[in-house]
């Protein structure tokens, strides 16, 4: 007799041995010859063929419902034996390893597609080989894909992509990827805050762009304004300017590794690898850039424009336009008097006088007084 099931959940409560009829979508996590992983609101399970068996599906795709198949339970891990009228849907979805730690993983997350991360690895001793973290977390590891090759250098961690099995209540995780762990980089000093969405980056190395974040160079100024052209990844000896709506003090980006390099022409941001004092150039204060013409010093790992040979004609700051709608960079503050008159951070005008003000302020002809 054949029982009915729409969901994962419902198949791990069937009794081995169980001929059922599946009624729901599930999507393809992981697939490797005759194995097949599948997952959908309510858990992960494998789907494992007949002796000869290739499936052809590919990670991502969705499958139709009423499949058929029968449940086997092998030393405790629970499979889908003996599976037919599997076919894939038109319809595609992202897959991406649920990211665990060494000391939270159960039987509880048989079948299940996850990543462990800066990871060490033995040598495998008749296939099993044992995986460690940083606090001496173990769990066993086993070669079971004899097509995903076992590392032979030991010295070195990794993040270890691999489906969840069982072996007689014992949690065992079967590797489909090894990669050498690389630390993030920090990047130092740039700081996301309310009020504060941009900063500026400039470092030796490839970056990916971190979660939230976009990154732009200014390629142009024409009269008041200046054009920006958004990035795809934040390059090498490149001045960047950052942008996010996630206050975050401290930002973080994985190494980058571009299929081609960025090919950057004309960009007007100048960076700085060591702090360094510039005069006549606008520095970015929270979401704005101030013409400062007496000097001021620049951290290291940031950027300047440099206001040019005319900096007495030059507008006092320059704002840069709104995320998502980003064209340029729109000068707001222009000023031919001849009288003195101060300005905040923000540009706004704050008068001719100083008494009883205290910040840091922009005057009219271009210097920095700090009150």
């Amino acid at each position: 007799m054949m029982t009915n099931v729409a969901t994962i959940a419902e198949y791990k409560e069937l009794a081995a041995g169980t001929e059922f009829g599946f009624t729901g979508n599930v999507t393809v996590t992981y697939v490797n010859g005759r194995y097949l992983y599948v997952k959908d609101e309510t858990g992960s399970a494998l789907i494992y063929g007949d002796t000869g068996t290739e499936f052809e599906f590919t990670q991502g795709q969705v499958l139709a419902p009423n499949w058929t198949a029968k449940t086997k339970n092998y030393n405790g891990l629970l499979e889908a034996e003996t599976p037919a009228n599997l076919v894939a849907t038109n319809e595609t979805v992202e897959v991406v390893p649920a990211e665990m730690q060494l000391n939270a993983i159960s039987t509880d997350n048989e079948n299940e597609y996850i990543i462990v991360k800066n990871v060490t690895i033995s040598g495998p001793d008749n296939k099993n080989f044992t995986i460690t973290d940083a606090d001496e977390n173990t769990i066993t590891g086993r070669t079971n894909f004899t097509n995903v090759p076992h590392p032979t250098v030991f010295s070195v961690n990794y993040d270890i992509t691999c489906v969840v099995a069982e072996y007689n209540g014992t949690v065992q995780l079967y590797p489909t990827d090894y990669k050498v762990h690389v630390d993030p980089v920090l990047l130092e000093g740039v700081v996301f805050a309310e009020g504060r969405n941009w900063a500026t980056w400039y470092g030796d190395a490839n970056l990916a762009l971190p979660e939230g974040v976009t990154a732009y160079v200014v390629t142009g100024i024409s009269g008041d304004k200046a054009t920006v052209e958004p990035l795809s990844y934040i390059p090498a000896n490149v001045g960047v300017l950052l942008y996010s709506e996630t206050a975050d003090e401290t930002v973080e980006a994985m190494p980058y590794e571009p299929d081609a390099p960025a090919t950057i022409t004309g960009n007007l941001l100048v960076g700085v690898a060591r702090a360094q004092e510039v005069s006549n150039a606008y520095v970015l204060y929270n979401n704005e850039f101030v013409l400062i013409q007496d000097g001021t010093q620049v951290a290291a790992h940031r950027c300047y424009l440099q206001a040019g040979g005319n900096a007495a004609g030059a507008p006092r700051v320059l704002r840069i336009a709104a995320a998502g709608t980003v064209t340029g960079i729109d000068a707001l503050v222009t000023d031919g008097n001849s009288g003195v008159k101060y300005y905040d951070l923000s540009g706004r005008y704050v008068g001719t006088s100083l008494n009883g003000k205290r910040g840091i302020f922009i005057t009219s002809d271009g210097k920095k007084v700090v009150r």
